[in-house]
């Protein structure tokens, strides 16, 4: 009987808490935010890839603006004339007023056909550069340029008629032959205008697509 009591008194007794081993359990685990040592990602391609990422450096991105003194739109590189409109404009001329992307496309363009500066402003000012909404085109057409020739073939015949003509009244009477001249330097005037207009830029269209196939090849 006195055996039951203190086995009753004993477990009525309250228990004996470690606070110390509590603490240290319940404790939250710190991990920290840059530990000395890298734990392994358990692939050697990951942690070579991990290795080259840390040994690597930033590369700097080039300046935005020019440099000090200097105005942008005097540098006439493709990548400033895409970015300033002025510089494209005093490189290609004044009507080519042109937004962003249309600017890319020319740029791009004549890289692809091997156009020469002189020969773009060729293409605006004959009316065979032509812009959509997604690039730049060349647009000159064989049957103009066969229009063209047949013109410019009859201008030189009739070239050819007055100068034979006027030959005689040059050497006999040169100030009565100054008219025929006049008429002469004209038509020449005209043969040339009909050219550059028609036939050049079908000619160098031709000639860059050649260039253009032959790259592909």
């Amino acid at each position: 009987m006195a055996f039951d009591d203190a086995q009753n008194s004993a477990d009525r007794a309250p228990q004996r808490i470690d606070v110390h081993k509590s603490d240290s359990s319940q404790r939250p685990k710190v991990i920290p935010i840059r530990p000395t040592e890298k734990a392994s990602l358990g692939h050697p391609r990951l942690d070579e890839i991990r290795q080259l990422l840390d040994e690597s450096e930033p590369v700097a991105a080039p300046p935005l603006d020019p440099a000090p003194g200097l105005d942008p739109e005097d540098d006439l590189s493709d990548e400033n004339v895409i970015r300033y409109r002025g510089a494209f404009r005093r490189r290609f001329g004044i009507g080519f007023d042109w937004l962003p992307h249309h600017r890319r496309a020319l740029i791009a363009l004549l890289h692809e056909k091997g156009l020469t500066d002189r020969e773009v402003k060729m293409f605006r000012h004959t009316g065979n550069l032509t812009r959509t909404p997604i690039g730049v085109e060349l647009t000159a057409n064989r049957w103009v340029a066969l229009w063209g020739g047949l013109q410019l073939l009859t201008f030189a015949a009739l070239f050819g008629a007055l100068a034979i003509a006027a030959v005689p009244n040059l050497i006999a009477d040169p100030i009565r032959a100054l008219r025929a001249v006049a008429v002469l330097s004209g038509i020449a005037a005209l043969c040339c205008t009909m050219f550059w207009l028609y036939i050049k830029p079908w000619i160098v269209q031709r000639r860059a697509g050649q260039r253009q196939s032959r790259r592909a090849i």
